[in-house]
């Protein structure tokens, strides 16, 4: 395409089809460009950063990190130092270019919009239309699902399911499974929810180690001792001793 990849020293192994592909590369190696201005960006003052490949219209059009996957439209646009990060969807990692660009590293989303917001956190995955669309410095979090923890900025969460934990915000190390359920307090942390809707089947205090049943009946089990679960006469979920004797 017009401008893609122009006379440089020193590169070598680099594919750019479309107009303005790698259009500022010098000695950078082993890029591949796909699209109107991808992999456009500042490669010439960066000429050992390699081994990206974008494909999209301006998908990673700044970037100046290593060893990055980015397809889709605009898909790491505004990436620039970030490394080993896999996007693919429309408008992943968008950041703020002017003032906050993307520089977290080992990111992985699929789907559009995920992780629209994020600058410098690291280590998350998401998987999902609007997955975490609004974590910015949040590392080490996991969301499987439609908006599953749309709202997160925190850390170290993990949540399975269509809207699973978009009610979280700067809570941390929760875990949240289920279709469209929330965590009880969006900005504690250390929760355990299982269930559906507005139907919490079992909660608990991951930190404190004690599970709550209140989808059978309530019931709380508490501390590190051996034991089985059983049921009552009403209903409800108990802890019991383990059987004894041969």
């Amino acid at each position: 395409g017009v401008n893609a990849v122009p006379a440089f020293p020193s590169g070598v192994q680099n594919i750019g089809i479309g107009e303005d592909d790698l259009s500022n590369l010098t000695g950078a190696s082993n890029n591949i460009a796909i699209g109107k201005g991808s992999l456009a960006g500042a490669l010439t003052t960066h000429p050992t950063h390699s081994d990206n490949i974008a494909i999209g219209q301006q998908a990673g059009a700044n970037l100046v990190g290593d060893d990055n996957v980015l397809i889709g439209t605009v898909a790491g646009g505004v990436m620039t130092t970030a490394s080993q990060n896999v996007g693919i969807g429309n408008y992943v990692f968008q950041g703020s270019l002017a003032a906050n660009p993307v520089t977290g590293d080992r990111n992985t989303v699929m789907g559009q919009n995920g992780f629209f917001s994020v600058e410098n956190g690291a280590d998350n995955v998401g998987m999902g239309f609007n997955s975490m669309i609004f974590l910015v410095n949040g590392n080490q979090n996991t969301a499987i699902g439609t908006q599953a923890m749309e709202n997160l900025t925190g850390s170290n969460n993990t949540a399975l399911g269509f809207r699973a934990g978009d009610n979280l915000t700067t809570g941390s190390s929760n875990i949240t499974i289920g279709h469209d359920i929330n965590a009880p307090v969006a900005t504690a942390s250390n929760q355990l929810t299982i269930g559906n809707g507005a139907n919490t089947i079992i909660g608990g205090d991951i930190a404190g180690q004690s599970l709550d049943f209140p989808g059978y009946g309530g019931g709380t089990l508490t501390g590190t001792a051996t034991f089985i679960l059983g049921v009552d006469a009403t209903g409800n979920v108990i802890e019991e001793p383990l059987p004894t004797g041969g």
